[in-house]
C-alpha cells in the first residue's frame, strides 16, 4: 500500500472519529431524517474506504474515498450555504456558533479529503 493512501485512510479515519458521533448526536433521535441519511451514506463511503484500504486495496479504497469526500463536501457545502441564507435573513441557527464552525470546517476538510483522493488516484495511475 503507498504511503499516500495510508495517511489518507488515517486521515478518513480520525475525521469520521469525530464527525460521525458527532453528527449522529445531533440529529438524534431523527435518524430517518434525509439530512442524516445524506450524512449516514458518506459516512459508509468512508468506512468502506478505509476497510479496502487496509485490506491493501488501493484502487478501490480510493474510489470510496473520493465518492465518500465528493458526497460529504457536496452535502457541506449546501449545508454551509443553508445557514449563512438563514442568517443573512436575520434569522438564528439551532446551535449558534458552535454549529457554524463544525459545518464549516467539516466542509473544508471534506474538500481536503477530496483533493486528497484525486491526487491520490493520479499518483496510483502514474505508477502503473
Amino acid at each position: 500500500m503507498s504511503q499516500p493512501v495510508r495517511m489518507l485512510s488515517r486521515y478518513t479515519l480520525w475525521v469520521l472519529a469525530f464527525y460521525a458521533p458527532i453528527e449522529t448526536w445531533a440529529s438524534w433521535p431523527e435518524l430517518y431524517s434525509p439530512y442524516y441519511i445524506v450524512d449516514f451514506i458518506a459516512m459508509v463511503l468512508l468506512t468502506v474506504g478505509v476497510v479496502r484500504s487496509r485490506q491493501g486495496r488501493a484502487l478501490s479504497a480510493l474510489g470510496f474515498f473520493a465518492g465518500g469526500w465528493g458526497w460529504l463536501g457536496a452535502n457541506g457545502w449546501r449545508a454551509t450555504a443553508d445557514r449563512f441564507e438563514v442568517i443573512a435573513e436575520g434569522g438564528v441557527i439551532e446551535l449558534g456558533v458552535a454549529e457554524m464552525c463544525f459545518v464549516i470546517c467539516g466542509t473544508v476538510l471534506a474538500i481536503v479529503g477530496l483533493a486528497w483522493s484525486l491526487h491520490a488516484i493520479g499518483r496510483l495511475n502514474q505508477a502503473a
